[in-house]
Order: C-alpha cells, then structure tokens, then sequence
C-alpha cells in the first residue's frame, strides 16, 4: 500500500495515527513510499477494503546479492 493513497483517503499524518490508534506522534511521518506490511493489512480492515492490501508489494523479488572477492 502507498503512503500517498493512504495520506489521500484520510487527509492527514494525523488522522491516520486516530484512525489506527497510535499514540506516538510522527509514526506516519516515518513510513516511506510503500508503508509496512503489518499496516497495510490493518489500514485495509479498517477502510473496509477502501485501502486495498496489495500483498505484491511486499514480495521479495527473488534477486540475490554477490560479494565480490577481494
């Protein structure tokens, strides 16, 4: 899921931390383009699948890291 779809649906950093329930100010502010997983999945229920959860976005992409010997 996005941050700026999410930003767009409720208006605001701070009506998304209402809506979920955080206590701690700036959590929004801390999520980058594509936010956690685990929020997703909440954002999604509590929107009633206005949000959708895009578990795509969340996949490894498979892609494996080679160390060059020095």
């Amino acid at each position: 899921m996005y941050k700026k779809d999410v930003l767009e649906y409720f208006g605001s950093g701070k009506a998304v931390q209402e809506a979920m329930n955080y206590s701690s100010s700036g959590t929004v502010s801390r999520w980058k383009a594509i936010i956690p997983r685990k929020c997703a999945i909440e954002l999604a229920m509590i929107t009633d699948n206005q949000l959708k959860f895009d578990d795509s976005l969340y996949k490894k992409t498979g892609a494996t890291h080679v160390k060059k010997n020095s």
